[in-house]
């Protein structure tokens, strides 16, 4: 699945990564296959495959500026564990994304720092695992943009989270 970002004459770009993904059930993969099977699934939402599970969603973004570096952030855990790998190269996890039982789970927001190729293409494969919740799936936003503008609101979640905890 494409989305085009079209970032010409725009200083900051920034929205969300949701609508179609292509997801393979019980596969991990780092990045889309050309031999696993996919079905295409909308994000956010829950699988309509078993809650227990493993599997992976993927997302070619093209039309990216190879010299600025974008994010993604979910702030509702997806699956009970997750792995990010961008153009096949693993960039971070929260939790242990596993095929078995496994009691690490993922903590929330996770915000993830990639650059695309030097044709301005980022493949964004997701690893997702769920031993745990009632529901399994990316069952939230994937806001995405430039790397300082996520990392803002980051910041600022954290902030408020903090702030309303303390009192």
């Amino acid at each position: 699945a494409l989305f085009a970002v079209n970032t010409s004459g725009i200083s900051h770009y920034k929205g969300t990564l949701d609508g179609t993904w292509t997801f393979y059930c019980n596969e991990l993969l780092s990045t889309e296959s050309k031999t696993a099977q996919g079905e295409e699934v909308t994000v956010p939402s829950i699988w309509h495959h078993p809650k227990f599970g493993y599997g992976t969603y993927c997302k070619e973004i093209i039309g990216l500026d190879p010299e600025t570096t974008y994010a993604f952030m979910m702030n509702e855990s997806p699956g009970t564990a997750c792995s990010a790998f961008v153009n096949g190269k693993y960039i971070s996890s929260c939790g242990v994304v596993s095929t078995t039982r496994q009691s690490k789970a993922c903590c929330k927001p996770w915000l993830v720092s990639f650059k695309s190729d030097a044709n301005g293409r980022a493949v964004i494969a997701i690893q997702v695992s769920n031993w745990v919740y009632r529901k399994a799936g990316i069952w939230g936003n994937v806001y995405f943009g430039e790397a300082g503008q996520i990392k803002r609101d980051f910041d600022m979640r954290a902030a408020c989270s903090a702030f309303v905890i303390g009192m």
